[in-house]
């Protein structure tokens, strides 16, 4: 009945809504956690790329820049942020999402 149909949308529109303030929550903690490594705009664009699992070459690639570049900025980033690769710099953020391991 509509009713019914009226309350699922209004339930979905909710659920949605928790979703997007989820998503911006992380996003914003990610640019708080960039801004206190004090990563250049290169950087953190850089960094947003390998969040989201491009190579070294793609990057480049995307960027109109060399290899060795992207080589060079995508180091300066894990010192910056403490971590040793691309896997530890994603499980940075990714880690603390996670349910604890029993």
């Amino acid at each position: 009945n509509i009713d019914s149909a009226k309350e699922v949308i209004e339930s979905l529109k909710t659920k949605n809504q928790k979703l997007n303030d989820i998503n911006l929550s992380f996003w914003n903690s990610i640019q708080d956690q960039f801004k206190s490594w004090n990563l250049t705009e290169a950087e953190k664009e850089i960094a947003i790329l390998l969040l989201r699992g491009l190579s070294n070459q793609q990057i480049a690639a995307i960027r109109g820049k060399s290899l060795k570049t992207i080589e060079n900025q995508a180091f300066s980033i894990y010192q910056k942020s403490g971590t040793t690769g691309k896997l530890e710099f994603i499980a940075y953020f990714i880690s603390p999402l996670l349910p604890e391991e029993d």
